[in-house]
């Protein structure tokens, strides 16, 4: 698990050396968009899983150095953790966070 839920500094951005498990992310709390890109093969990204499991299989993929942007919601709508695997193999993901 990768807990960036104290991050106070926006924009932020991580690299995460992932493999074909997921990864969990504790989202910012005061985080407001999400991206997800990669810099090596093809990778996924979810709002649930376990940490080290499988990737769900309500997954998007994000192509090699392609991104996917996506805004998180407030209150209750709002998700904790994110999931990100690689398709196969190993690889970097590149995680951005943003206040708005």
């Amino acid at each position: 698990m990768v807990d960036l839920h104290s991050i106070n500094s926006f924009p932020y951005i991580r690299a995460i050396s992932a493999t074909s498990n997921n990864t969990q992310i504790k989202i910012p709390s005061r985080a407001r968009k999400l991206t997800v890109a990669t810099k090596t093969g093809i990778c996924k990204f979810a709002y649930e899983g376990e940490d080290n499991g499988m990737p769900s299989a309500n997954h998007l993929f994000v192509t090699n150095y392609g991104m996917v942007e996506q805004k998180l919601g407030r209150g209750k709508d709002r998700p904790t953790f994110v999931y990100v695997a690689m398709d196969s193999g190993t690889g970097t993901i590149i995680v951005s966070f943003e206040d708005e």
